[in-house]
């Protein structure tokens, strides 16, 4: 079942989300018809993939699409993403990269470092201040999928545990997960298709696979979790994958990372408008 009805129904009651939001976009696209930057065709493939992530639930989704809005209003990620700066000890433990499989589809990886970390309360004790970079970095994640292409517009996040200790973990890394996890629950619904957890330490695969069993079915697919981290070679091949994760001949991380640069990557169109705006509300 395609469930045209519903995503055309959802699309028809935009105008009076947005009205009532205050806000026009999602995902970096422009949802109100009446825009300049409003593409029928990729406004049609974000609202079914919200249709989906809540079972082509009408009520359910227009509630959480009404709440995604008026948080994307308040928190502005898009500055998050693409004006604000951020502290350089975030870039060891965060980073994104395109994998090529050898064919047409390309994936979004992002990749996540804990054990880089020698001072959890230096990352982690102003949880506002990792939460505006984590989000930053998720959603210039975001500007590298092709919500037109239904086969490019996921995202693959690989969780690296290599040196870190179940008895490392501080209050304030254990606050800083429990809201990012909450809060990508909350605001980014199907935009990930699996997520690898490698280098796993014993006692935490343990406790990984005892968690596995409490969570969702659908949920519980997307998750795989490995020991060694150059297993990781055997679900995900391709370009951006780096030598350490077992691919033959593979390049170094920072070879292969997306740093971010405006000139390089193009911005669709309605984001690209945004920050020009933001940026000239604040010269002004």
């Amino acid at each position: 079942m395609d469930h045209k009805e519903e995503t055309q129904k959802l699309i028809s009651e935009l105008p009076d989300i947005i009205k009532s939001a205050k806000y026009d976009e999602f995902y970096g696209y422009q949802l109100d018809p009446k825009g300049e930057f409003y593409d029928s065709k990729i406004v049609e493939h974000l609202i079914h993939k919200l249709l989906k992530a809540y079972g082509f639930n009408l009520t359910e989704t227009k509630k959480h699409l009404l709440d995604i809005l008026r948080w994307r209003k308040q928190f502005d990620p898009i500055s998050a993403a693409f004006i604000e700066k951020h502290d350089p000890k975030f870039n060891k433990i965060g980073a994104l990269s395109l994998n090529k499989d050898g064919g047409s589809c390309e994936k979004v990886i992002t990749w996540n470092f804990y054990g880089t970390i020698k001072d959890s309360n230096e990352v982690f004790g102003h949880v506002n201040e990792f939460i505006r970079w984590r989000v930053g970095l998720m959603e210039q994640a975001l500007q590298l999928l092709k919500f037109d292409d239904p086969t490019n517009n996921y995202m693959v996040q690989v969780h690296d545990y290599k040196g870190v200790s179940l008895f490392s973990m501080t209050s304030s890394a254990k606050k800083a997960s429990t809201s990012i996890i909450k809060l990508f629950g909350d605001y980014y619904p199907e935009v990930l298709s699996k997520k690898y957890f490698v280098n796993v330490p014993f006692l935490m695969s343990f406790l990984f696979n005892a968690f596995k069993s409490f969570v969702a079915e659908e949920t519980r697919k997307k998750l795989t979790m490995m020991t060694d981290g150059s297993q990781l070679n055997d679900y995900l091949e391709g370009s951006g994958i780096p030598a350490i994760y077992g691919n033959k001949g593979g390049k170094s991380l920072d070879d292969i990372k997306i740093v971010f640069d405006r000139s390089k990557y193009k911005l669709p169109e309605y984001v690209a408008y945004l920050v020009e705006e933001k940026l000239s509300n604040t010269v002004d």
